[in-house]
């Protein structure tokens, strides 16, 4: 009677347990993280099964995980085609739900900007601020016409409020709370 071989190192954690908890977990909408925590298993080494799955790892493949990976990829789709189509149905009753569809669906198009761009002014104001206080002032005055020149209506909301912009007349720590208050608003 010929007895297999055995196969050197560790038997594979990947069993039929693990990848039924794995697939039901992704399944049911949950981050790949918490699916391998639910399943025992490392998010690590998962990784490692779906990229030697995937002909990408130093590893050799094998059906096995060439299975495994197609399973978990089409569990996800799974997840992602239910959850939206639980959202889309929302829609129809709450405006909220198609408003947050469409934010992540089209972000270039329906994305709230208004937070990033408040953002961007503040930390324009800070940098404007800490040039004003270290670069000697010829170049701080050089710096402010590129900047002007470069990125018009941005830096001209971080000057004081004029009409006309004078690098020589111009220091940032003399903002008063109501222009800071304009530009942290975006108006």
């Amino acid at each position: 009677m010929s007895k297999k071989a055995a196969r050197p190192g560790r038997p594979s954690k990947l069993t039929e347990e693990t990848k039924q908890k794995l697939l039901q977990a992704i399944k049911a909408g949950v981050g790949i993280e918490n699916a391998c925590y639910y399943a025992g298993v490392s998010h690590k080494t998962v990784r490692e099964w779906v990229r030697r799955g995937e002909g990408t790892h130093e590893r050799p493949t094998s059906n096995e995980f060439a299975e495994f990976a197609e399973e978990l990829n089409r569990a996800v789709v799974a997840a992602e085609i239910t959850l939206s189509a639980r959202i889309m149905t929302a829609s129809t009753n709450d405006w909220r739900a198609a408003a947050w569809w469409l934010e992540r669906q089209r972000p270039e198009r329906w994305a709230n900007t208004q937070r990033i761009e408040v953002a961007v002014d503040n930390k324009l104001i800070d940098l404007m601020m800490y040039a004003y206080q270290n670069l000697p002032p010829e170049v701080y005055h050089q710096t402010v016409k590129v900047l002007a020149d470069r990125m018009g209506e941005r830096v001209i909301n971080v000057l004081p409020m004029s009409t006309d912009i004078d690098a020589d007349l111009f220091d940032p720590t003399q903002l008063s709370d109501e222009e800071l208050e304009k530009i942290a608003s975006g108006g």
